[in-house]
């Protein structure tokens, strides 16, 4: 008890004539304010199986548009009408907490048993769930209809586009010459 004491003395008065731990220690206090502060963050747990699909918007009509201007801008295309279908929807994924239970019984294998719930958090609109990212709708494939179709030079340069900017396969674009 003595030698602790002692040591503790010796801080103090270490603290009291150097400048440098004074500024440390100030420091370190505003250091675990800050932590005591953050970690009363309400946040509550609820249970629920929804994931919402309304939050991210693909504006078909937009990209059609794009894919359009891009596709005419091909030496040779000509006129251009595209359709562009999605395998998925939009999709917003929420943060869970899971839980992990063991049961060991005698004589029997282990059971696990997984729970999870979504975490709720309190904002400014009320309560809502953590998302943790937005997934964009998978494209399936692309329709191209052009005054060029039949040019295979053009063809190949609109798969060759196509393919680039949609990630997809050339099997699932298809090309074919605009009625005159």
């Amino acid at each position: 008890m003595k030698k602790v004491q002692e040591i503790m003395n010796k801080l103090k008065s270490e603290i009291g004539q150097n400048r440098k731990m004074k500024i440390y220690m100030i420091a370190l206090l505003i250091c675990l304010i800050a932590v005591a502060f953050t970690s009363k963050i309400p946040f509550t747990k609820q249970k629920s199986d929804k994931v919402e699909t309304t939050d991210i918007k693909i504006d078909n009509a937009k990209l059609n548009e794009q894919l359009t201007e891009l596709i005419g801008k091909i030496n040779g295309a000509g006129r251009v009408k595209v359709m562009i279908t999605y395998d998925t929807s939009d999709e917003n994924v929420y943060a869970k907490d899971m839980d992990e239970e063991f049961e060991n019984k005698e004589n029997a294998p282990v059971e696990q048993r997984i729970k999870s719930e979504y975490i709720i958090i309190n904002g400014s609109d009320g309560e809502a769930g953590l998302k943790i990212k937005n997934v964009y709708p998978t494209v399936r494939g692309v329709a191209v209809v052009c005054d060029g179709a039949n040019d295979p030079n053009v063809k190949g340069q609109i798969v060759s586009v196509v393919s680039a900017l949609f990630d997809i396969n050339s099997t699932r674009i298809s090309v074919a010459e605009m009625a005159k």
